[in-house]
């Protein structure tokens, strides 16, 4: 939530829930691109290639749901989702809605302040927490 700017850097005590619902109040839809967790038999996450591999399986269901939700604005995050930002690309609709050709980092992995100079300023929310909250 700091890259497109709900949480100021720094704030210590915060509601996720409260984030979350302001980030949906504001038009932002978070969509998974699986279905089902990107991990092995032992639970352990996948390669990099096995989960593009993976993801492969649910392109056509996720462009269905993006199409569903019909949003204005559409960011990729994450490295393995790179083929279906391509068929976004090429969508005649979808295309003109890409905030970006590249995807975005992934805030995971310590990655959050590569996203944050990522995110489109243009795009940027208000913060909601100015400190730490009593």
């Amino acid at each position: 939530m700091q890259a497109v700017g709900l949480l100021k850097i720094g704030t210590k005590r915060y509601s996720e829930r409260i984030l979350l619902n302001e980030f949906l109040k504001q038009g932002y839809f978070l969509i998974d691109a699986s279905p089902v967790p990107l991990t092995n038999k032992d639970e352990n996450s996948l390669a990099k290639n096995a989960k593009m591999e993976k993801l492969r399986l649910y392109q056509d269901s996720l462009l269905e749901t993006i199409r569903e939700l019909n949003p204005l604005k559409i960011i990729f995050m994450c490295e393995t989702n790179m083929d279906v930002l391509n068929r976004v690309k090429n969508d005649k609709v979808l295309g003109e809605r890409l905030l970006s050709e590249k995807y975005l980092p992934f805030a995971g992995n310590g990655q959050q302040s590569k996203l944050k100079k990522a995110f489109p300023e243009e795009y940027r929310l208000k913060p909601i927490y100015s400190g730490d909250l009593s």
